[in-house]
């Protein structure tokens, strides 16, 4: 083959392959849609049926209202973008319609299919269309601003003047309010940019105390749902409870053989920030949710002495590199945190966002210019990361309300960021702890940049603080093993004498030990004696790193599969938004169709059962399955996952990636392939 030849083949294989990873996800989203149709086609039917019926009460003003000839040739332009934006919404919501799934089809997984495919023919179509509205909607408002700018002069003129007239007649003063508002309703049914923050206050006062009320409440819970978001507390659910009585030295003050920066003191009295720092594989995650989740809430009692009677609000939030794009960035952080917040205490919403307040309250309150209804809250906000930042600050420094707030962040360098990013959070926190209202507990890596910025703030190093946490890790999972137990019987002192080394050897990374730990027990099993025990320790290095490529070679048998299983994984991540998805626990079962369908439920939750097992075993415990939310099964539900960021690190690093890949370099495995099967399998 020519190679201009094989460079035209290579081409169209990738676009075969993304034409398929697009139809599986399109498909998969049809299939399990409740509406029979695509999210992003639900977001524009409902965004042009809206504009539709906006169109259409504008045209109906225009001709009912402006009957003179005057006014007729001042509107004419705006009357022919409404004509056309009204024609191009109708034949936008023609097209959509034709793309909706038919539930009483009796074939609804090969409908499924085919309705997949017409969405990917349509796609630019629609796209076209939905661009040309948007357009139009753009002049339409041009137009509207225009028209309303001698009004909002109007208004303010008004509102000055009567905040110097006298309280005898103040109820003059409400009607003139209520004609003005009728004014502006009955011209363009909502309120646009400028005019928004000029009529809030006049608006307020055209409806009756118990709808204000509903009008408040509608706009608080539009704007909290619209910060919130389903991964929010995912990573901190995921993270491995802490072993029991494990870390209770952080609630204490320190020793004088101990160097470290006294924690419960600083709940109790300190301010600004406290950063806990800790090699790869330390423990922090599990550290951070241990103080969170301390069974005796020392932590918030702690930190009702700082408050000194104030309310006191703690949010947290744990970054996860290996999770979604909300879950690894500033703008996750920010919403998750705002969110928790002002959850708690809403009347600082409008405090916190001033202007998106203005904007809700306005397009609720044109719904209704006779106070008689709340309507539904607006559609979420497109939140940027300046915008959130500005409203952080806000509530930081805001002193309307009396409140303590302290911020639980895990897990800084596992943002998606560069140095400079690292170093602009950093400032942030840095910043919005100078009201003394706020303090902030942090964790991550040692990185530079981090110590740059923390080094002088109270500290702690973790890896130097968890010697007698380690030692209880150990000394209970061997001595709650009765294989083990039995061995100590025949040399007393041999037992004792290897947990001391492993303790030693582990230099602070609990995760070390949990790896080190696994792998001795599983010799235990195996009938090893305490010789191949001490054997097989001083065989596992003490770097992570290398007892990583350590564990990947005992597993050499089974390499080929373990490449596949995390192809697939990494080729599933790339695809979806979610870090897991419902197709990979499907594909591991490793059967045909076919053979799937005849068997039992039982017999299907066995095989998921197998291929837990298996997952481990073959995969060196790099990747871990999760039961069933509210289970204790596994099923095609199960999230298939690293089971820590440097496992990640590891298997995705250049050069153990391209071994990996060339386990599969000489078969016909595709984890695009691989994917779509399951699908289809799932979907069956």
């Amino acid at each position: 083959m020519d190679p201009f030849t094989a460079l035209s083949l290579a081409g169209n294989i990738i676009q075969f392959i993304d034409f398929g990873g697009r139809l599986l996800s399109n498909a998969r989203e049809l299939y399990k849609s409740s509406v029979g149709s695509l999210a992003v086609h639900d977001q524009i039917i409902l965004v042009t049926a809206d504009l539709d019926v906006l169109v259409k009460k504008l045209r109906e003003s225009m001709y009912s209202g402006l009957g003179s000839e005057g006014d007729d040739d001042r509107w004419k332009n705006l009357r022919e973008i409404c004509d056309e934006a009204a024609m191009v919404a109708e034949e936008l919501l023609e097209r959509l319609e034709t793309l909706k799934l038919n539930f009483d089809s009796k074939h609804r997984g090969w409908d499924t299919i085919k309705l997949a495919i017409r969405s990917l023919w349509n796609e630019k179509e629609i796209t076209n269309l939905s661009d040309r509205l948007a357009t139009l909607k753009g002049q339409i408002s041009q137009q509207i601003r225009e028209e309303i700018t001698g009004i909002t002069v109007t208004v303010s003129q008004i509102l000055s003047r009567l905040e110097t007239m006298t309280q005898g007649a103040h109820d003059d003063h409400l009607q003139t309010r209520r004609a003005i508002l009728e004014q502006i309703c009955e011209r363009k049914k909502r309120l646009y940019d400028k005019s928004q923050e000029v009529t809030a206050s006049v608006e307020m006062l055209s409806v009756s105390g118990a709808v204000e009320q509903g009008l408040r409440d509608t706009v608080q819970r539009a704007i909290l749902q619209s910060l919130s978001y389903a991964e929010m507390t995912g990573r901190y659910e995921a993270v491995n409870e802490p072993h029991p009585e494990t870390f209770e030295w952080a609630f204490s003050a320190p020793t004088e053989e101990q160097s470290w920066s006294d924690f419960s003191g600083w709940l109790k009295s300190g301010n600004g920030v406290y950063w806990m720092s800790g090699k790869a594989g330390s423990g922090k995650s599990t550290f951070m949710k241990r103080l969170v989740d301390d069974s005796q809430n020392r932590l918030y009692h702690l930190l009702r002495v700082w408050a000194r009677g104030s309310p006191l609000c703690v949010a947290t939030f744990f970054f996860w590199n290996s999770g979604t794009r909300l879950q690894k960035s500033q703008l996750g952080l920010l919403r998750a945190l705002l969110c928790q917040v002002l959850s708690q205490h809403p009347e600082l919403i409008p405090t916190v966002f001033p202007k998106e307040w203005s904007t809700f309250y306005s397009n609720e309150i044109a719904e209704i210019p006779d106070g008689s209804r709340v309507s539904p809250s607006s559609s979420p906000l497109p939140w940027k990361l300046t915008q959130l930042k500005e409203a952080f600050r806000a509530l930081s420094s805001q002193t309307t309300t009396p409140l303590k707030i302290c911020f639980v962040i895990d897990g800084l360098d596992e943002f998606d960021g560069d140095d400079g990013d690292y170093e602009e959070m950093g400032q942030l926190f840095k910043e919005i702890t100078d009201s003394k209202q706020v303090k902030v507990c942090l964790s991550s890596r040692p990185w530079v940049v981090f110590e740059d910025l923390f080094d002088t703030d109270p500290n702690l190093k973790l890896q130097n603080l968890t010697y007698r946490d380690i030692e209880r890790y150990v000394h209970d999972k061997f001595y709650l093993n009765r294989a083990f137990l039995k061995l100590t019987t025949r040399e007393p002192a041999a037992g004792p004498a290897l947990l001391k080394e492993i303790v030693e050897k582990a230099e602070g990374v609990f995760l070390w030990v949990k790896l080190v730990v696994r792998s001795l027990l599983d010799g235990i099993r195996n009938r090893d004696d305490l010789d191949d025990l001490w054997e097989q320790l001083r065989r596992l290095p003490k770097d992570l790193t290398l007892l990583y490529k350590r564990l990947l070679e005992l597993v050499e048998p089974y390499q080929k599969w373990a490449s596949q299983a995390v192809q697939i994984l990494r080729c599933n991540r790339d695809l979806c938004s979610a870090p897991s998805d419902d197709s990979f626990g499907a594909n591991l079962l490793n059967v045909h169709i076919s053979s799937i369908e005849n068997m039992t439920r039982k017999e299907f939750q066995v095989k998921c059962e197998d291929t837990r097992v298996r997952l481990t075993a073959r995969c060196a415990g790099f990747l871990e399955a999760s039961n069933l939310p509210g289970t204790s099964a596994m099923g095609p539900g199960s999230v298939i996952q690293y089971f820590h960021r440097t496992a990640k690190d590891f298997l995705e690093s250049a050069e153990v990636w391209s071994k990996l890949l060339m386990e599969t370099e000489n078969t016909n495995f595709n984890p695009n392939v691989a994917l779509m099967r399951s699908q289809l399998l799932y979907i069956k």
